[in-house]
């Protein structure tokens, strides 16, 4: 964490050889002690002895096996698919008959209509250049791209739905249904749904410089990116007078319970001068309640950049409305987020899904688009299982 990870490798005898599946997982313990685990990146090679038969290359051989493992898709402009991925040759004469591997014209054009998606695997040659890319494109629905034709390998029904970016009441069309998600919520937000059940709205933006024009608040005053050389992901005032942010969460779905976690920071002025305020309204902004005006231990000196502020409500009534709002008094008070998940400011809702009915996802081709993208930028996943809901999704001890 911190730029600093630990690397780790094993070697394994696989007796009776490769004549069959093999899997590798990670299983994840309770430990000792708190903190955070993350994975960075997971690699394996296996080595064997011995000539390939029937004069097959060792590049087919591969290539073949990626192709039958992973529901393939063969790609076209407007395509999607639930579960598998899109393979494309990096050179000609590399696709055998039958084979769902596009060519490296399509590979280009591809790339050029998602020039910021990186692929999943590429397999390489026995020189190390690229000989093949797959890619797992995101289904995501915005005005650019409304609808897909996506495909699936098997029909089932839907038990867990995420959605994540922008929502402004997004109606999913999936095949001939319609299915309306009832959730107002800025970019940044995770919506983990399981009709019928216990459900989550998460809000966790990002306050980095070379995003802070894409900052979706419902309203701001006088705001800047932090001017930190150390550290990013700060937010502070523009000019030397308050500065302030909204962030607007409507929901049919009723809200039983908030968490929050902030990140506030200032010059610990004796005489209290430097503040950052956070509160919510309840009733779409007419009053707000103070959650917490921090000014510091009056030490004349910066607060931690990165100590968490954390705090639960529980409403008497369920609401439908939330608003949160964050005040600075000016350059000495600044409110953080960064990119990684440790120190993200957080809203959390419980929502009660209860009135949501599961709908059914077709098995082959099948149309998935929204009604209306206007206000709508979101990431779509579908599954057949609930999605996990803990008590709490970050560590709020």
């Amino acid at each position: 964490m911190y730029q600093t990870c630990a690397k780790t490798s094993m070697t394994c005898k696989l007796p009776g050889g490769l004549g069959r599946d093999i899997w590798i997982g990670f299983r994840f313990l309770p430990g000792i002690s708190e903190g955070y685990l993350e994975v960075e990146k997971l690699s394996f090679e296996v080595y064997t002895t011995g000539a390939a038969t029937g004069g097959t290359s060792r590049l087919q051989l591969e290539l073949s096996n990626l192709l039958s493992n992973n529901h393939v898709q063969p790609w076209r402009p407007g395509a999607a698919a639930l579960d598998g991925l899109f393979a494309f040759a990096a050179r000609e004469g590399l696709a055998r008959s039958g084979q769902p591997l596009g060519s490296p014209g399509e590979l280009r054009e591809f790339q050029a209509r998602y020039p910021e998606l990186a692929p999943v695997h590429v397999l390489k040659d026995d020189s190390g250049e690229p000989a093949a890319y797959f890619y797992d494109l995101p289904l995501r629905l915005s005005g650019r791209d409304p609808e897909f034709a996506t495909t699936s390998s098997r029909p089932f029904e839907t038990r867990g739905l995420i959605l994540s970016g922008r929502m402004h009441v997004p109606s999913l069309l999936v095949g001939d249904q319609k299915v309306d998600i009832p959730i107002v919520a800025p970019a940044g937000s995770t919506l983990m749904l399981n009709p019928g059940g216990r459900s989550m709205l998460i809000w966790s933006p990002d306050f980095s410089k070379d995003v802070f024009d894409k900052l979706d608040f419902s309203s701001s005053e006088n705001l800047r990116p932090t001017p930190d050389a150390d550290n990013d992901g700060g937010l502070t005032c523009r000019e030397e007078r308050p500065c302030y942010f909204t962030a607007r969460f409507v929901s049919a779905l009723p809200v039983k319970r908030a968490r929050l976690e902030w990140y506030p920071r200032v010059v610990a002025d004796p005489t209290g001068k430097n503040m950052v305020r956070l509160s919510y309204s309840t009733d779409d902004g007419k009053t707000f309640q103070e959650v917490e005006r921090y000014i510091g231990e009056g030490s004349g000196k910066w607060s931690d950049t990165f100590k968490k502020h954390a705090t639960t409500l529980n409403f008497r009534e369920p609401v439908n409305h939330f608003m949160l709002k964050a005040e600075l008094t000016g350059e000495d008070a600044q409110l953080w987020s960064h990119r990684r998940v440790v120190d993200k400011m957080w809203a959390e809702f419980d929502l009660d899904a209860r009135s949501v009915r599961p709908f059914q996802i077709p098995g082959g081709n099948f149309r998935l688009g929204l009604a209306d993208p206007s206000g709508n930028d979101v990431t779509v996943r579908l599954q057949d299982k609930p999605v996990p809901i803990f008590d709490a999704i970050k560590d709020w001890r």
